[in-house]
């Protein structure tokens, strides 16, 4: 496997972890990006939660709330676990949710999400 050199110490930094911090990254912009759209009230998000999940919306704010902690949770090293775990429970329970409407999509990227999340737990 091919590896890179840091500049500081000349040691050397495994490929797949360079890729598992680019995917944890990729992965975190993404949750927060998602918890942002639901704390500002974009009108496609809160649209979609009224008309088509019909869920409360008080849990609309709080659900990214837990979103962008266990966002941020993922990209500290020593809570990376934390945060894997609930982002999984996030990504899962917002695949039952779709799941009960038959957004089949959606549940495609839920199910393709939680093994990138855990990949990129083992590679860093």
């Amino acid at each position: 496997m091919r590896s890179f050199h840091s500049n500081e110490d000349n040691s050397i930094v495994p490929t797949s972890q360079v890729l598992g911090w680019i995917l944890a990254i990729t992965i975190a912009s993404i949750a927060i990006a998602s918890a942002t759209a639901k704390w500002i009230g974009l009108p496609t998000m809160q649209r979609k939660w009224d008309e088509f999940l019909r869920l409360p919306r008080w849990l609309l704010f709080w659900s990214g709330v837990f979103e962008a902690i266990s966002a941020i949770a993922f990209l500290i090293p020593g809570t990376v676990r934390w945060g894997a775990g609930g982002l999984t429970a996030y990504l899962l329970a917002a695949w039952i949710i779709h799941a009960r409407i038959s957004a089949w999509r959606t549940c495609l990227y839920l199910t393709v999400m939680v093994p990138l999340v855990w990949l990129s737990v083992h590679w860093r």
